[in-house]
């Protein structure tokens, strides 16, 4: 059931867009929690939320860990296997709209210029055939998650779950380690990241 929206102090809630047009904030945490000198009254707009929404909020203000740092050898206490392969299940049934979703949200995301840029810089997927490759291992990969006991080291699920995961975390030491000057000049054609340096036929 969604959350009581009018329970929130509607006050604290950017809804608007800025002078300049922007869209209204999307950050949860930023939306509602914007007033760090009043951590009581926080306190008391988390207590209109649901309970799983306060958890994740909870756990952002614990700092989380990051990807790598989490054993994936250990299963986590609160994995509740039996619910897990009911999940399983409805993946398998939904499969097709669920690769759909995922692709579309692919599309959505590289429509920012320096989501883009990441993958033009990494020279992982940045021609049409480079991400042919990436993108069927993508497939194959998240629906060993669907098919397998992804969280038995003997499954393939567990196997591209380590390798999904260490190739994210190269990748963001990579970036982390560049110079965002650098890192402009290896995806844009001049100065200005509008211009991205995409990849084109003739050029290849």
């Amino acid at each position: 059931m969604p959350p009581n929206i009018e329970a929130v102090d509607q006050t604290r809630i950017n809804i608007e867009t800025d002078e300049n047009g922007n869209d209204p904030v999307t950050n949860v945490k930023t939306a509602i929690i914007t007033n760090d000198n009043n951590h009581d009254k926080d306190k008391l707009d988390r207590d209109d939320l649901p309970q799983d929404l306060k958890e994740y909020l909870g756990a952002l203000d614990e700092h989380l860990p990051n990807d790598y740092m989490v054993p994936i050898d250990i299963k986590p206490t609160w994995l509740n296997i039996e619910k897990c392969k009911q999940g399983q299940k409805f993946a398998q049934q939904y499969y097709f709209g669920l690769n759909y979703a995922e692709m579309i949200s692919l599309y959505l995301l590289f429509l920012d210029h320096e989501n883009l840029g990441v993958l033009i810089y990494t020279q992982k997927s940045h021609t049409p055939y480079k991400a042919f490759q990436r993108y069927l291992s993508t497939v194959l990969r998240v629906k060993s998650w669907f098919d397998t006991e992804f969280w038995n080291p003997n499954e393939l699920g567990y196997k591209n779950l380590k390798i999904v995961r260490a190739m994210h975390l190269n990748v963001s030491k990579k970036l982390n380690e560049t110079n965002p000057a650098e890192f402009q000049a290896e995806f844009s054609l001049s100065d200005n990241p509008k211009y991205l340096r995409l990849w084109i036929r003739q050029r290849q």
